[in-house]
């Protein structure tokens, strides 16, 4: 039995992106192992998927000390365990996974969720994509997320024609779109009590969004925008906001104070996954203005549930919807944002149409079986 370890920055990114398929995998006759930073109930999870793991504090920021202690972990672990091969996610994952690939002599695959380098310039940027092409020299495939990924970096000179690989029509994981993710499984009574938590009536026009509240993800566009809109098209509009902050990327203090003191912008905090589907169903359209994005969940995970989409055409996430379809790409600037928020609100019969069209297009292109045979698929080519 081939065995395969997953290198990951934390233990939520695994239970978010990756516990499911990894499940999968080892029904279809793969031994799978975890490597990751020590999480309150990750014994029991990683036995309920099936997985063997190891627990080592992975820092997501550059730490010689913490890092060199970290590698030394998982070369052990490869070593005593005889893996076959090594997938690094994110920044941190991946960099290990090279590293202790090479040690080992291991064959390595390295899962692109988007890029650092996109939303930088200058040396700065120079130094990421460098990261990446030596990142790419040391494996033999690149799973990206998104068609535009594998595009930009083929730009970029990341990775060589041919490396690249997208999981069926993109995505990490895909959507459950038969159970968690489906309008018709929602209980009403719980759906009315949490709007009541939220403050929220039935009649409410809900604007949502979900994602870290940090520039890259376009909060201080959404936010401009969302306040422009209440003066020109509905003054008692609302703004669900589903996220945390990151201090790794502050918003500027001005959007800060509106998100703070606007009583029409509701601020969610973390919410477990099995609460999601319950506020994307509170919500009648849902906007993603990202500057940068590997592909964007969230936009699926709202279309699932019947959610008109809107995000930009210039990232990742311009992969996760359909022009004309199931929503519209908009342009980065809170002026063109709310009068493509405007034209939805004000042209009834549309936003239905989209809200119909989003679910048809997720179970067409994003079903969870598909990505993740796409994704076995691409380990047994390797190995």
């Amino acid at each position: 039995m081939k065995k395969v370890l997953e290198i990951v920055p934390h233990f939520g990114f695994a239970r978010s992106f990756l516990f499911g398929r990894m499940k999968y995998c080892v029904e279809n006759g793969l031994e799978m192992h975890l490597a990751h930073s020590y999480a309150d109930g990750c014994d029991e999870l990683c036995g309920l998927e099936g997985v063997k793991h190891l627990t080592t504090e992975i820092k997501r920021v550059p730490s010689v000390k913490g890092d060199i202690v970290a590698i030394y972990r998982i070369f052990r672990y490869i070593r005593q365990n005889k893996i076959d091969l090594i997938v690094g996610h994110a920044d941190k994952g991946k960099l290990l996974a090279c590293i202790c690939g090479k040690l080992t002599g291991r064959k390595i695959i390295l899962f692109a969720h988007g890029t650092s380098f996109e939303s930088r310039t200058g040396l700065t940027r120079k130094l990421f994509i460098l990261l990446d092409r030596i990142e790419s020299s040391c494996a033999i495939k690149v799973i990206c997320v998104s068609k535009f990924l594998v595009e930009l970096r083929l730009a970029c000179g990341i990775d060589k024609a041919g490396k690249a690989y997208v999981p069926h029509n993109g995505s990490c994981r895909g959507i459950d779109s038969k159970s968690l993710w489906n309008p018709e499984k929602i209980d009403i009574p719980k759906l009315q009590r949490m709007r009541s938590q939220y403050n929220l009536k039935e009649d409410d026009f809900v604007i949502g969004f979900c994602g870290r509240l940090v520039r890259d993800k376009g909060i201080e566009e959404l936010v401009k925008a969302f306040e422009l809109f209440k003066k020109e098209y509905n003054q008692d509009a609302k703004l669900l906001l589903i996220g945390q902050k990151d201090i790794r990327d502050f918003i500027d203090s001005r959007v800060e104070a509106i998100i703070q003191n606007d009583i029409n912008i509701i601020k969610t905090g973390e919410i477990s996954k099995s609460e999601m589907p319950y506020l994307y169903s509170m919500m009648n359209l849902f906007v993603l203005p990202t500057h940068r994005d590997g592909f964007g969940m969230c936009v699926i995970e709202a279309a699932a549930m019947g959610v008109p989409v809107m995000t930009t055409n210039f990232t990742g996430s311009r992969d996760t919807m359909k022009q004309g379809f199931n929503g519209e790409y908009i342009n980065l600037n809170p002026f063109d944002i709310c009068q493509a928020m405007g034209k939805l609100y004000k042209d009834k019969a549309l936003l239905k149409r989209y809200a119909q069209n989003s679910r048809i297009w997720v179970e067409r292109n994003f079903d969870e079986i598909d990505v993740w045979n796409s994704i076995l698929n691409c380990y047994e080519e390797v190995l």
